[in-house]
């Protein structure tokens, strides 16, 4: 599996995740950035008779992440979270 990073930010407990500023101010903010890892899970579908499946869903249980195989059979899903 490849796999790449992404940033998400987080507020500290008991501050707003928004910032407003208005027009020719500035603000300085202070957050944690949390690195994720995500990966890309892919392969190919065949039947019992080694078939290649076209139109196949394939999804990640307990997730969002869901794809159909292309018409040779092959899948791939993008930022995959590691433990999922």
């Amino acid at each position: 599996m490849a796999g790449f990073c992404h940033f998400t930010s987080k507020p500290f407990e008991g501050t707003e995740p928004s910032v407003g500023v208005t027009e020719g101010n500035t603000t300085n903010q202070i957050f944690v950035l949390e690195l994720i890892s995500t990966y890309t899970v892919s392969g190919t579908v065949k039947d019992a008779d080694e078939k290649l499946l076209q139109n196949a869903t394939i999804a990640i249980e307990g997730t969002d992440h869901s794809t159909t195989t292309d018409a040779q059979g092959n899948y791939s899903i993008d930022g995959v979270e590691e433990g999922t």
